[in-house]
C-alpha cells in the first residue's frame, strides 16, 4: 500500500479516545493489494454502539474508520450461549442460527483483527476463534447444500448442461470456501477465495457434477450427504400479498409483483414431488420460496457427529 503502520497509527489516534484500533479486513488476513482500503475498527468502553465507518485518506489511500463497543466481539462470539457442534474430521460445524451477513463480515474480520499497537491483545480469545470459526463454517455448508440441492433439482427438470455445470461449479467453490474457513482462513469476499485456497495448499479445480463433488467431500474429510435431505422451502422472506383488480398477488423482496405464485412450506424432496422441480427452481429464482437448510435436518442427517458443547 505504500504506507508504514506508524503513519496508519497517527491517522487513527485522534479517533481512539481511550480504545483500541485494529486492522481488519483483507490487508489484516494476509490479501489485498495496492487497489485496497485501509479498514480500521477500534474497539471502545466508551462506545455504546456502532459508529461509523468514516472515511479517511492517508497519501491518497482510503482508510475506513469504524467504532464499536470493546464488548461487541466476545458477544458475537457467544452468539446464542451454548450450541452443539458437528465434529466432522475435516473440522467443527456449528449448530447454531446462520449468522447475518453484517454479522459475517465483523466476525470474520474480528477473526484476523490485529491491533495498530502491538501490545493490543487479540479480539477473541482461543476459545471464541473456535466458535466463531465454526459459526462462519455453519454459514458456508448451508450454502453448499443448498447449491448442490438446486444443482440436483437442475438435473431432474432436465435443464441445459451449461445451467446444471454452472451450479455445480458453484457448490464446489463453496466447497472450497468450507474447506478454507474449517482450515482457520474466515476471510470474506469471493474474489480472494482462489489466493486462499493456495496459501493452504487446497485444489481449486472445478466440480462439473455432482459425482465430483461427492468426491472431494470425502477427500476433504466431510461426509457425503444427500442435498434434498437436507434442504426445504418455505414462502420468501420479505414478501407480501397484495389484492389489485379483485386478484391476489405475491410482491417479493424485490418489489417485483408476481401472480400465480405458491407458499410452499415442505422438505426439497417432498416440494419437488408436489410442484415439479422446474417448477420449484422457478419459484427460488423468483423469490417466491426460500431455499433453506435447517439445524433439525442437519441434526437428522449427521446425528452421529454432534458434540454438545
Amino acid at each position: 500500500m505504500g504506507l508504514s503502520p506508524e503513519a496508519v497509527a497517527e491517522l487513527v489516534a485522534p479517533e481512539l479516545g481511550g480504545g483500541r484500533a485494529y486492522l481488519v479486513g483483507s490487508l489484516a488476513g494476509g490479501l489485498g493489494n495496492r487497489s485496497s482500503d485501509v479498514d480500521i475498527h477500534v474497539v471502545d468502553e466508551n462506545v455504546e454502539r456502532h459508529r461509523g465507518p468514516k472515511l479517511n485518506r492517508l497519501d491518497g489511500v482510503p482508510v475506513d474508520i469504524e467504532h464499536f463497543p470493546a464488548s461487541a466481539p466476545a458477544e458475537l462470539a457467544q452468539g446464542p450461549g451454548d450450541v452443539p457442534v458437528l465434529r466432522f474430521a475435516a473440522g467443527d460445524v456449528a449448530l447454531c442460527r446462520p449468522l447475518e451477513r453484517s454479522e459475517q463480515r465483523r466476525a470474520a474480520r474480528w477473526f484476523h483483527a490485529t491491533g495498530l499497537d502491538p501490545a493490543a491483545p487479540p479480539l477473541y480469545d482461543a476459545a471464541q476463534s473456535a466458535r466463531v470459526q465454526a459459526m462462519l463454517a455453519r454459514v458456508t455448508f448451508g450454502r453448499l447444500a443448498g447449491l448442490a440441492c438446486m444443482a440436483g433439482l437442475a438435473e431432474q427438470a432436465g435443464l441445459a448442461e451449461d445451467t446444471r455445470r454452472h451450479l455445480w461449479r458453484q457448490a464446489g467453490r463453496q466447497l472450497l470456501e468450507l474447506r478454507c474457513r474449517l482450515a482457520g482462513d474466515v476471510t470474506t469476499g469471493d474474489k480472494w477465495l482462489p489466493v486462499r485456497a493456495r496459501r493452504l495448499g487446497l485444489p481449486t479445480a472445478p466440480v462439473d457434477d455432482g459425482a465430483h463433488l461427492r468426491a472431494d467431500l470425502v477427500k476433504a474429510g466431510l461426509p457425503e450427504f444427500d442435498p434434498s435431505a437436507l434442504a426445504a422451502v418455505r414462502p420468501a422472506r420479505g414478501s407480501r400479498t397484495v389484492s389489485l383488480a379483485g386478484r391476489s398477488w405475491l410482491v417479493n423482496r424485490h418489489d417485483r409483483l408476481l401472480s400465480g405464485t405458491v407458499g410452499t412450506e415442505a422438505p426439497v424432496a417432498e416440494a419437488a414431488g408436489e410442484l415439479g422441480a422446474a417448477r420449484l427452481l422457478d419459484a427460488v429464482g423468483r423469490a417466491e420460496l426460500d431455499l433453506v437448510v435447517e439445524d433439525d435436518a442437519l441434526r437428522k442427517v449427521f446425528g452421529t457427529w454432534i458434540t454438545e458443547q
